[in-house]
């Protein structure tokens, strides 16, 4: 009896254990199926997309040259929002028609471009969908344009620099810096100065030529230190930084009265701010005398000076005709003496002058040697030379003179009165018109003799 109940037992066991099996793999199908269904669609939609990514055969669908290189999805977008719809639809019809396992829908901002079969319903059906971005395409506007990318490769451009020689610079040998920012090669160097005598040039210790000025006094001498096809040996001698040196070959002529060199040159920066503005003071072996000035080409904030010399005497700095120092060395010392901005902005005060007063003008500059004569060998005659304003006031003709020398005349009415003239006579002063008018009125006509005001300027210059 127990074996018996034992077995019944069993079977309701193993029955139960078959039940849940069968359940089981009831939910499996139920929820691994739908699953698979959805991944293999979705396979099929990117599937689609990747061809119509595909790059168009302008010839095989008879489309216009400018369409090369485009997709199936570009040139869909630019037919249907250029206007082309039906255009549009045949492309895709062209492409998607042979995917009728599924319903198939394109579409563009919205807009239903294709759909194989109408009657498709997504009511309890597996939807997916797969897209591709693409830009440069809005509704109403033309898709088509152009793009141009500039890259700048080694960038170049010619800018020149300049030092200059204000006023008279001496006397010894002289040395100034110069610095060509970012230079990529020299083209051209030219100077045009007056020199006391012949000279050699060095640049960064290099031999850059020999050069003789003219005879003649007080004038200028262009002369060109090297270029494309002249001397490029020497414009292969300037660097970023340079150190430019006159080594004058006569002692006694040793100077440089005005004038200024320029050098021509690639630069890899495109452009150069600056902020401030140095003026360098030129390097004079021998006695110091310098007469000079500098540019201030907006409004003056502040400054300050750093001057490095030698010299057994008293030497003085002056900015405009304030003094800002004066001091000297032992024999044979050299001194480095930095002047705060304080300290000029209080020696210019002293000297009757400010910041403002300085501003946007061109500034009187003198460095020498106080309280010293020295001799030099030889003799020369002194140069001499006059200013001459000649700007149009100078054309004016009211100079007096004598009757023997005039170059216009004129007059004015004495005495007299409008008694016999016009009533209105007076009132315009036409006695003074001239020498009938002053009869009119009653008085006498005092004639005057007068000179160009330019003629006898340069008539005193020649005396």
């Amino acid at each position: 009896m127990v074996k018996k109940g034992l077995i019944f037992y069993m079977d309701a066991i193993l029955a139960l254990i078959l039940t849940m099996v069968i359940v089981a793999g009831i939910g499996i199908y139920y929820s691994v199926e739908p699953e698979l269904m959805y991944r293999t669609v979705h396979a099929e939609a990117e599937d689609i997309m990747q061809l119509m990514s595909q790059k168009v055969n302008v010839t095989e669908l008879g489309l216009p040259e400018n369409y090369t290189d485009k997709t199936f999805l570009e040139v869909i977008g630019t037919l249907w929002l250029t206007g082309n719809q039906t255009e549009a639809t045949q492309l895709a019809q062209h492409v998607l028609d042979d995917f009728d396992r599924r319903c198939v829908e394109l579409v563009f901002e919205d807009e239903v471009i294709y759909k194989n079969d109408p009657a498709c319903n997504e009511e309890g059906k597996n939807v997916v969908v797969a897209n591709r971005v693409t830009s440069g395409y809005t509704t109403g506007k033309k898709p088509d344009g152009y793009m141009a990318r500039v890259i700048l490769n080694k960038m170049k451009r010619i800018t020149s620099e300049y030092i200059y020689f204000g006023g008279y610079v001496g006397d010894g040998n002289i040395t100034k810096n110069m610095t060509l920012w970012f230079i990529d090669k020299a083209l051209e160097a030219k100077m045009e100065l007056d020199a006391g005598s012949d000279f050699n040039l060095f640049v960064n210790d290099q031999p850059s030529g020999t050069y003789s000025p003219s005879a003649a006094n007080m004038s200028s001498d262009v002369f060109t230190i090297c270029n494309e096809t002249y001397q490029s040996s020497y414009c292969d001698n300037f660097e970023e930084n340079n150190s430019i040196e006159f080594r004058f070959l006569d002692i006694n002529k040793s100077y440089i009265g005005g004038g200024n060199l320029r050098v021509r040159y690639n630069t890899t920066d495109f452009e150069i701010e600056e902020i401030t503005n140095e003026y360098v003071f030129p390097g004079i072996d021998g006695i110091i005398n310098l007469y000079s000035s500098f540019y201030v080409p907006g409004v003056l904030h502040e400054m300050d000076a750093f001057l490095h010399y030698k010299s057994n005497f008293t030497v003085f700095f002056n900015i405009g005709n304030a003094m800002i120092y004066n001091g000297s060395t032992n024999e044979g010392e050299e001194i480095n003496v930095t002047i705060t901005n304080s300290e000029i902005e209080a020696r210019l005060l002293a000297g009757g002058l400010n910041y403002s007063e300085l501003s946007k003008k061109t500034v009187p500059l003198r460095f020498g040697i106080q309280n010293v004569s020295y001799i030099v060998i030889g003799q020369e005659e002194g140069d001499v030379f006059s200013v001459t304003d000649i700007s149009g006031s100078m054309d004016e003709c009211n100079v007096p003179s004598n009757s023997s020398l005039y170059d216009c005349t004129g007059g004015y009415c004495s005495g007299g009165n409008c008694a016999n003239g016009p009533w209105w006579c007076c009132w315009l002063s036409c006695c003074d018109w001239n020498e009938g008018r002053c009869n009119d009125c009653g008085g006498t006509w005092v004639a005057e003799y007068l000179r160009d005001k330019i003629n006898v300027a340069k008539e005193a210059n020649e005396i």
